[in-house]
């Protein structure tokens, strides 16, 4: 979703000394404003970047994607949506919200509840409109997993990993328990080393993905115990390095 964004008294944030700025003004005591009290650090956050992108367009109106806000400043589209909402009732802003592609206009109703022919956008505000917006998306936080791991090393393809794999609440669930198990299992046997690379954890198909033959099991389980002199003569008897790439 876009929403287009009118910044009211423009004139108090802009620079109009030079042709391209790379800053705008804004009140100190911004902080104390009791009119933002309310805002959560999302929706504060979610201010700033709208104030940034009028600055670099030079021009208070401006079209923001809520996807690309989530993507590259890691603002929730809800807390973006909660935060114009409320600067649009203290007169901060002007909202427009836009629904992209030829049938937009399908999910635009009056305020009647009957649907009707809907005017251009630029016409249409929180005020007379209402939008009949599609299930909220789960988005699994790669951030908050990889937060977890022993080893602060990602990986070239960690990321893309994550999230070729884990699509739903269900697969973040099935991960983070699997790294509880894998971190229990290690500590049990301390000689044992983590894979070096958040991504060699996730794996990739032709490792079977490495993190879930962890899923169900047990590290508490009863098996013959070894010493890491002995334990590492049976690896180099296998021929494989000083980190197991598969249970043991």
């Amino acid at each position: 979703m876009d929403i287009s964004v009118k910044i009211l008294k423009w004139d108090k944030h802009q620079r109009k000394d030079v042709k391209k700025p790379s800053w705008f003004a804004l009140n100190n005591r911004i902080m104390d404003d009791d009119d933002f009290i309310c805002f959560s650090h999302g929706e504060f956050k979610a201010w700033i970047y709208a104030l940034c992108k009028a600055s670099l367009a030079q021009n208070n109106v401006i079209i923001i994607s809520l996807e690309a806000a989530e993507r590259k400043a890691k603002i929730s589209q809800e807390d973006f949506k909660s935060s114009m909402k409320k600067l649009q009732k203290l007169r901060v802003v002007d909202v427009t919200w836009t629904l992209r592609g030829r049938n937009a206009s399908d999910t635009l109703h009056y305020n009647t509840g009957r649907p009707a022919r809907v005017p251009p956008l630029h016409n249409i505000t929180l005020q007379n409109i209402y939008i009949t917006e599609p299930p909220a998306v789960y988005v699994p936080s790669f951030d908050l997993i990889y937060s977890k791991y022993p080893i602060r090393q990602k990986g070239p393809h960690a990321e893309k990993r994550f999230r070729e794999q884990i699509r739903t609440e269900e697969d973040f669930k099935a991960l983070d328990g699997a790294l509880i198990t894998y971190l229990a299992y290690l500590k049990n046997e301390p000689w044992r080393k983590p894979k070096q690379t958040f991504a060699t954890f996730l794996g990739t198909e032709s490792t079977d993905y490495f993190w879930k033959q962890w899923v169900n099991f047990d590290p508490n389980q009863t098996k013959e115990k070894t010493g890491p002199e002995q334990w590492a003569e049976e690896q180099k008897q296998k021929g494989l390095c000083n980190e197991p790439s598969q249970l043991s």
